[in-house]
């Protein structure tokens, strides 16, 4: 009868060298950590450990299950081939079939963890803001609420929490705000950075309730946007000068002498060579 445990693994050829390869950068890099003097070099390798560190686990897993697999594989073939006991070969075929489905979910996961990794800004602190929007009053007083409850998140995270700017109404409302939110307290290992665990809240939040004094539902709408915050030590960050196209203009039309001759005027215009 048809094997029930056959099946492709989950992970493509391409997928697995990838996999293969964080998982020995990740042993590299606790090589590197043991000698390393630098304490730039020490953050900067701990940081990028701290971030591979689930990917290696699930990668030790896998490699623990194939393993294990092949064994069974090996094991069930010869006992197909011997058929000297029914009762051993139905359990075999169990057990193999477990294993391929315990390896499947960890591929699954590793998938996962692939496409989390790949992306640098989850990594990163966050600035938040938060704008009233239709709604008048209400839409202002919801706005406030919005701000005060991811505070307490920030809080209960263990966040660094900076008001960058702030704009209230007359009644208490706020208008308009910008924070910045950090990691700075707190890092859990292989978890998501500010960034990541926020990113999916912006958009406009709405809610429909009866103001205080008036008895009709009202709708207001709030709009909140998460950005990436940009580290200001990275060379990421950095304009190359040949990149830079800077001239220095003069007044022109009416004016004294002075107006006329003096370079008052910079326009630097960025030209990217790829």
């Amino acid at each position: 009868r048809r094997n029930p445990c056959r099946r492709t693994l989950a992970l493509s050829a391409q997928l697995q060298k990838r996999v293969d390869a964080v998982a020995a950068r990740h042993a590299n890099i606790y090589d590197q950590l043991l000698t390393e003097k630098d304490p730039a070099k020490l953050e900067a390798h701990g940081k990028e450990l701290s971030q591979l560190n689930k990917l290696a686990e699930l990668a030790k897993e896998q490699l623990s299950v194939r393993e294990e697999l092949e064994t069974i594989a090996d094991m069930l073939t010869e006992e197909e081939e011997s058929s000297s006991d029914g009762d051993t070969v139905q359990f075999l075929q169990e057990e193999k079939e477990a294993m391929t489905n315990q390896l499947s979910k960890i591929e699954d996961q590793l998938t996962n963890e692939m496409l989390r990794t790949s992306d640098k800004d989850n990594q990163s602190d966050a600035i938040l803001e938060i704008r009233a929007g239709t709604g008048g009053d209400e839409a202002s007083l919801f706005a406030s609420e919005l701000l005060s409850a991811y505070e307490k998140y920030a809080k209960l995270q263990g966040w660094k929490w900076e008001v960058l700017t702030m704009t209230k109404t007359e009644l208490g409302g706020l208008r308009e705000s910008s924070v910045s939110i950090s990691n700075a307290y707190n890092s859990q290992e292989g978890a998501d950075g500010v960034f990541g665990q926020l990113q999916y809240e912006s958009g406009v939040h709405r809610v429909q309730r009866v103001p205080i004094n008036d008895i009709r539902i009202h709708t207001s709408a709030v709009s909140v946007a998460v950005l990436p915050a940009m580290d200001d030590n990275s060379s990421e960050n950095e304009i190359p000068t040949s990149e830079l196209k800077i001239e220095t203009m003069r007044a022109s039309g009416a004016g004294g002498q002075h107006v006329n001759t003096t370079e008052s005027a910079v326009r630097i215009t960025h030209i990217p060579t790829g």
